[in-house]
């Protein structure tokens, strides 16, 4: 790139314009100009140059090969407002912590749907029951055909595990009938939703061997109900529909229930839906179940399996046991423990036999405070609107007075305690 100066165009037009000036000086120049070397050579090109670009004398320093910006920058100086406007615009917006365009109160409870009743829902489950009655009594009929197989397997010490598509009730209480009709037998529907390990074996414990105690999780009763058994030598079969239900998925409920599967002269019988079910067993789990697992594919529809399911009718008013477990893992240790509280003093009036209408504000904010999970009623409320929002509580008022109440029957409320011991050992207030 070449560099024009001033002084240069100043040389050029005082060259062109003096008349004055003797031949003998410009044949010097002349010479000197022929005889310079290559710097010299350069710069008589820039002479040559020069003439093109004469009428450019006014610029002070003019680049070669780049013209001059004939714009004065108004395109700029309107790109650069209007990014200094949208930039305005987005703080303007955003300003007050929304945007400018209101926010719909629309919500799906505005929809006008009209839930099921459970007899209709029980009408269109039996006529679908009907669908293909041919083929599927074929499949159990062969079913039929391996009772003897399985009971071998059974008598040999192995544990069996159905899975397939289809209810398979009807065919783990038909063989349990015909090839083991000679024992004693305890059917647990893990489909239920109130349903708690800690009943399973509560049931073996009292009921069979005729043991009541305390203990201080499922798994320490697990072990007491197995060694208990085979001190008895007690034989019996264990039918659990669906051991993946939800409510016997924790870590716990599997591995009491692996321990039960591993005693001697018990023998499990159980069945899985679930896909991911075989995750919930560890090695150690795997190896106390001992299962055998068969394909049992009966494409029947799960009529008693789904008949429970609340949320399928909208019946959403009363509690789950599984849902609260949900919710109060992420709350608060102190609203673990306000629940809690609440639940333990409401099963207690519950099993008194009287009439339990909600416990009294007054009442829950002092054993709020005699607990330290809630020093002042602003934060008793708190609790409260939380255990509301989330469908655990309901306000209710009797005789003048705010009364807080579990939506749950006393069955129930023994559920949701056992779900408390079971899953918050550390949160039981005092």
């Amino acid at each position: 790139t070449q560099v024009i100066t001033v002084e240069s165009l100043e040389k050029h037009d005082q060259a062109n314009n003096d008349d004055d000036n003797d031949d003998d000086v410009r044949a010097e120049e002349a010479d000197s100009s022929g005889d310079s070397d290559d710097s010299s050579g350069d710069m008589g090109d820039n002479d040559g140059d020069i003439d093109d670009d004469v009428s450019l004398a006014d610029t002070p320093v003019v680049v070669k090969g780049h013209e001059p910006d004939s714009g004065d920058g108004s395109d700029e100086d309107e790109n650069g407002d209007e990014q200094v406007q949208d930039a305005e615009l987005y703080f303007e917006e955003h300003r007050s912590g929304r945007s400018r365009g209101a926010t719909s109160d629309k919500t799906l409870k505005a929809l006008d749907i009209a839930h099921m009743q459970a007899s209709e829902v029980t009408t269109l489950a039996q006529q679908q029951n009907n669908a293909h009655a041919e083929q599927r009594q074929q499949l159990l009929d062969t079913y039929r055909d391996r009772y003897s197989l399985w009971a071998s397997e059974l008598d040999h010490g192995f544990n069996l595990l159905f899975y397939g598509l289809g209810s398979k009730k009807r065919v783990m209480m038909d063989f349990a009938q015909q090839a083991q009709g000679t024992l004693p037998q305890l059917v647990v529907n893990g489909y239920f939703p109130s349903l708690h390990v800690k009943q399973v074996l509560k049931s073996l414990s009292e009921d069979l061997l005729g043991f009541a105690s305390t203990f201080r999780n499922v798994v320490e009763h697990a072990e007491f109900v197995r060694e208990a058994f085979e001190k008895q030598g007690a034989s019996l079969i264990l039918i659990v529909h669906n051991i993946d239900g939800a409510t016997l998925r924790s870590d716990l409920a599997q591995t009491a229930l692996s321990v039960l599967a591993a005693t001697r002269g018990l023998r499990l019988i159980a069945s899985i839906d679930h896909i991911n079910a075989p995750l919930l067993w560890d090695h150690d789990k795997t190896s106390r179940f001992n299962f055998l697992c068969h394909d049992c594919t009966t494409f029947s529809p799960y009529c008693i399996e789904t008949s429970y399911g609340g949320q399928i009718l909208g019946r959403s008013d009363t509690v789950s046991v599984s849902g609260a477990c949900r919710v109060l893992k992420s709350l608060t240790q102190n609203h673990r423990k306000a629940f809690w509280a609440l639940a333990a003093n409401q099963h207690q009036e519950q099993s008194s036999g009287s009439d339990f209408r909600g416990l009294p504000l007054h009442e829950y904010l002092i054993m709020a405070q005699e607990g330290f999970y809630a020093s002042s009623e602003d934060r008793l409320r708190h609790f409260i609107k939380e255990f509301v929002d989330h469908k655990l509580v309901v306000w209710r008022t009797h005789e003048g007075a705010e009364c807080v109440l579990v939506n749950a029957s006393d069955s129930l409320l023994q559920s949701l305690l056992d779900m408390l011991e079971e899953h918050f050992p550390g949160d039981q207030p005092l």
